[in-house]
């Protein structure tokens, strides 16, 4: 085994040290380029129970015209009551790696969301948690009234 020459004079050290500036310059200009956002995860729930319980607004949805304003996809969709459809609005982040979602125009889907500063807002964890027991949350949230907390 050949341990490295610490002494001055050693080429391969001064070499090294020469080239420090050069790499640290080089991490710099890395570390200010801007970046994606790291990968979405999100943790699957114990029981559709819940789902429903984490997830503060729950409802077929139906988009019917999207687009992109700033960072997010606004979605202008109908979510279906018993009293018929109502219009809303839905946000969710533009970015993959922001757990953002791109929902399909004119097609049902079964849509987590909650509130922030007064609007409707949805990502792939809010539609992964209610998707990931989609016939038994469906079937529970039947006897719901639209966007009103489930009893």
């Amino acid at each position: 085994m050949k341990l490295l020459n610490m002494k001055p004079g050693n080429t391969l050290i001064n070499k090294l040290l020469a080239s420090a500036p050069s790499i640290v310059l080089g991490l710099a200009l890395m570390a200010s380029l801007p970046m994606k956002a790291s990968a979405c995860s999100c943790v699957p729930p114990e029981s559709a129970i819940q789902a429903i319980e984490t997830t503060p607004y729950i409802a077929w949805v139906r988009v019917v015209n999207k687009s992109i304003k700033g960072k997010d996809r606004v979605f202008q969709a109908e979510a279906w009551t018993a009293k018929g459809a109502v219009k809303i609005s839905i946000y969710s982040p533009k970015d993959g790696g922001l757990c953002g979602v791109d929902l399909a125009l004119n097609q049902p889907v079964l849509l987590g969301m909650r509130k922030f500063k007064g609007r409707f807002q949805t990502d792939s964890c809010t539609s992964f948690t209610i998707n990931y027991y989609h016939d038994e949350v469906s079937r529970l949230i039947g006897q719901c009234k639209p966007f009103e907390p489930c009893p």
